[in-house]
């Protein structure tokens, strides 16, 4: 029996995960558009005009042109009625941008005067101007890397091409680079050793290390962002929140806030409220008692009964448009002497986000007060003592009911 269940189980296992549902949502940061595709039976994508959850399944959300340097971001999946799943995205480049940074370069240290010797002057201007270069390089990367601006396009190519301006090439090894470092460096202490001072304080070979690194992080980075969402088709929408990561920064901008709502297929669920209903029954409209001339006369009893009511309710959820369904219900009248129960059925529509409040009207049923034994109003009895005869017995009227969801009543997280 043990190889029988497995095979059922594993059986089961496919056909849930063949069923599920994959989409994704591409999101240009730059150009602020965004495309929904849907992975098909044959596992091609294929443009969709939204994102419709009518099962189990996994959406993931792909920003492009998202530069991880500057930018942080933070993904906000809200179910229904109104939950949360947070993530909140730290930094995710390759190790290689943890060692670069910002080049904190030392200052080019040179003394106010140069020496007379012709010669130690020549090697001396030639290797400030290096420097120079090796300078404004590192300026120039650094402020690529962090401009929230710029596309990766933009970002890749001009370092690309800032590269080729100081190399001549922009694919430079790190032994080129640190070969170049060391032969500049020993250039530079025979400089100091034949001028008989420190002229130059430069340390080429660090400086051109981290030009490598910070050319390398950028090159190597995706600058893109995917978030992914497992779970029931009961999602709403998706929040991307896009931040600098240093407040501090002297060109930061504004946060940026992107909503994808998710459609989700209908789903029936079950809801219960707490409040009050508005009871009216024909019968439990007149009140009977005897004239003065002994025949049964009929008044006018309240107009309708306020019950203290709980309810059921029962209806397909969907994010858009009216929410209605059933509901069943059954509650004990607030005023009078007789606390007979009355018994609701009806149809209910949810208001509100997170369905605060619940309206319904519908049939009502109770035990109302009748003339028995065959008397009828205007008839005569014996004496203006005599007991009119009345029978409780189950009748139908009408209600109608505000109810309060006491769960998400204020159960408002997450709410914009």
């Amino acid at each position: 029996m043990k190889p029988f269940f497995s095979t059922v189980a594993m059986a089961l296992l496919f056909t849930l995960t063949s069923q599920a549902q994959e989409y994704f949502i591409k999101h240009d940061l730059q150009t602020d558009q965004s495309v929904y595709l849907r992975k098909d039976k044959g596992k091609d994508t294929i443009v969709v005009k939204s994102i419709r959850m009518k099962q189990p399944g996994r959406i993931s959300l792909v920003v492009n042109n998202f530069n991880p340097f500057y930018w942080n971001a933070k993904v906000t999946a809200f179910k229904k009625p109104v939950e949360e799943e947070t993530s909140h995205v730290g930094m995710f480049i390759s190790s290689l941008i943890k060692g670069s940074g910002s080049s904190n370069f030392v200052s080019l240290g040179i003394n106010k005067g140069l020496p007379n010797d012709p010669v130690i002057d020549k090697k001396t201007k030639e290797l400030q101007m290096q420097s120079v270069k090796f300078t404004e390089l590192s300026e120039k990367l650094t402020t690529l890397q962090y401009d929230p601006k710029l596309s990766s396009a933009q970002i890749k190519n001009g370092a690309r091409e800032a590269m080729k301006e100081v190399f001549g090439k922009d694919s430079i090894t790190q032994k080129e680079i640190r070969a170049m470092g060391q032969e500049l460096d020993q250039a530079k202490r025979t400089v100091n050793s034949e001028a008989g001072e420190t002229i130059l304080r430069y340390a080429f070979n660090d400086n051109l290390i981290a030009i490598y690194n910070t050319y390398t992080s950028i090159m190597l980075t995706d600058f893109s962002f995917q978030y992914t969402v497992n779970g029931q088709a009961d999602y709403t929408e998706l929040r991307l929140s896009v931040f600098p990561r240093n407040a501090k920064d002297s060109f930061a901008v504004d946060t940026v806030i992107r909503y994808f709502p998710i459609q989700s297929g209908p789903s029936l669920r079950l809801r219960n409220s707490l409040g009050i209903s508005f009871n009216y029954f024909p019968d439990k409209n007149r009140s009977y008692f005897i004239n003065p001339d002994t025949t049964i006369g009929q008044g006018s009893g309240d107009l309708f009964t306020p019950v203290l009511s709980t309810f059921i309710h029962f209806y397909n959820y969907n994010t858009n448009g009216l929410r209605w369904g059933g509901t069943f219900g059954f509650g004990v009248p607030l005023l009078g002497e007789k606390k007979d129960i009355h018994f609701m059925l009806g149809l209910c529509t949810l208001l509100g986000k997170n369905e605060p409040v619940i309206i319904s009207a519908g049939i009502s049923g109770a035990k109302v007060d009748r003339l028995t034994n065959g008397w009828k109003t205007g008839q005569r009895v014996p004496d203006l003592n005599f007991s009119i005869p009345v029978l409780s017995q189950f009748r139908a009227g009408v209600f109608f009911s505000v109810t309060f969801n006491l769960t998400n009543l204020t159960g408002n997280k997450g709410a914009e």
